[in-house]
């Protein structure tokens, strides 16, 4: 077996004890060559989007044909093909075509690169489509990976209330309908209408089966009535459509569509827990997933998880930082010298993220003493570990900073330099701002505070007397 193929055994071990993670490379190998090919049709003007399109189906059309080719050209009876890997003449005549086509867009002129390159990805993409399809083809109950994607996504109902949240943010505020936290708001109420409307199903499921004929008798069903479904899909449809029409961007439809059946996913899963309370919660069942993932590896995840917390809040704090006008005001301050060195501004806005983490353990440990002596008493009457994650006043308090965080910047800023800048918190740096505030703050929050627990633990341990 050549070095082609003997390259891809390790790799091809490795991801049958991860049968996930081979599904998502092969899917992310199919997007790219299909979006590969269509892009580069695309800015080399070979082909308009419809072509372009075309032209990436087309791709991988003959990808999945020409493994079908090589299994029909190689079949014999004294070798069977399930023992056999890709030939590497085959992979090697695929690779040749392939270079063939970028050399030749390359060849066109300097502002081909971009396509050359794009073609490039989509080559490196078809190859990993080539193996798939000879997998499948060799192997035909192999299961397709989009189908494996498919249904671990769906299994993650967290995943469907996301993109039920994000598709009609992401559509209100594209659209033009509304600014950015108006349409956080409308994304929540999408969230809050979905679990309203189960709740009027059975009532008005009941005065169906009153106004129906008494002959007529209709089969009972733990299923969401189709009617629910179809006047749930329709209300969104609408509102949505509204939305789109009021600003003019028709754009936004694929997110429409993702809101939308991710939304009837959403009531699917909402009537199930209506109907059959022992149905695991979306959030546990997310949680377990992860428990599973993380199992074996809890402190490199711990660190990773840290490390995320730490970034998000400084990076997210400095950008608004710099936004909004405080570095500016900052290097007035300071004084000429400041003005003129390079690079301060910069560097003011990384000393107020630095001084957001300086402020969140502070603030930690100023409410853990507040818990400790206020709280625990009345709480814990005997002498018992005390749960590491942050107190839920702790967090709530946590989250309305972020506010008066958002709201002092940008006063400052519009106060200060009122004819110099444009400060507006409702743009994309201010919603960076709050979620760096609230996610990334509350991961580091949540990190110094079951430190600090853990800490008192310990003390109280060693402080303890013995019994004589």
């Amino acid at each position: 077996m050549g070095a082609a193929t003997d390259f891809w055994i390790p790799l091809e071990m490795w991801t049958e004890r991860h049968p996930l993670l081979r599904a998502f490379g092969d899917v992310l190998a199919f997007w790219l060559l299909f979006g590969g090919v269509a892009l580069a049709s695309y800015t080399s003007h070979f082909a308009q989007e419809i072509g372009s399109t075309l032209l990436g189906l087309l791709a991988v059309f003959f990808t999945r044909s020409y493994a079908g080719v090589i299994l029909a050209v190689r079949l014999d009876d004294r070798r069977p093909p399930e023992a056999e890997k890709l030939p590497n003449a085959a992979l090697t005549i695929y690779v040749l075509i392939g270079l063939s086509l970028v050399v030749a867009i390359a060849a066109q002129g300097a502002r081909y690169t971009n396509a050359a390159i794009l073609a490039f990805v989509a080559l490196a993409g078809g190859c990993r489509v080539l193996f798939s399809a000879w997998t499948r083809q060799i192997k035909p109950e192999t299961p397709k990976a989009g189908d494996i994607v498919y249904n671990w996504f769906d299994s993650l109902v967290v995943g469907h209330f996301a993109f039920l949240f994000g598709g009609v943010v992401l559509a209100a505020y594209t659209s033009g309908f509304a600014g950015l936290i108006i349409s956080a708001l409308l994304g929540w109420l999408a969230v809050f209408f979905a679990r309203c409307y189960v709740r009027a199903i059975p009532p008005t499921q009941r005065l169906i089966d009153r106004l129906r004929p008494p002959a007529h008798e209709a089969e009972k069903s733990d299923l969401l009535p189709a009617w629910a479904l179809a006047t749930y899909a329709v209300i969104g449809l609408a509102l949505v459509a509204a939305i789109i029409a009021q600003g003019g961007a028709y754009d936004t439809a694929p997110l429409v569509f993702v809101a939308w059946t991710s939304g009837c996913r959403v009531l699917d899963y909402l009537w199930k827990r209506q109907t059959d309370p022992e149905t695991p919660n979306a959030l546990d069942a997310f949680n377990d997933r992860l428990d599973t993932l993380v199992a074996g590896h809890e402190a490199i995840f711990g660190i990773l998880c840290a490390l995320f917390g730490f970034v998000l809040l400084s990076g997210g704090v400095a950008v608004y930082a710099w936004q909004s006008g405080v570095t500016l005001i900052t290097a007035e301050i300071c004084g000429a010298a400041c003005q003129s060195t390079p690079g301060f501004t910069i560097a003011a806005a990384a000393a107020c993220g630095a001084a957001a983490i300086l402020f969140v353990a502070l603030y930690t440990r100023a409410t853990l003493a507040a818990q400790r002596v206020f709280i625990d008493p009345w709480q814990y009457v005997r002498p018992e570990p005390k749960p590491e994650s942050a107190a839920k006043w702790v967090v709530a308090v946590h989250v309305l900073l972020g506010f008066v965080l958002l709201f002092v910047m940008t006063g400052v800023g519009q106060m200060q330099i009122p004819h110099k800048l444009q400060v507006d918190g409702d743009g994309p740096e201010g919603a960076g701002l709050l979620l760096g505030w609230w996610i990334g703050g509350r991961i580091v929050l949540g990190f110094f505070w079951a430190r600090w627990r853990r800490g008192e633990t310990v003390v109280r341990r060693i402080a303890t007397p013995r019994a004589s």
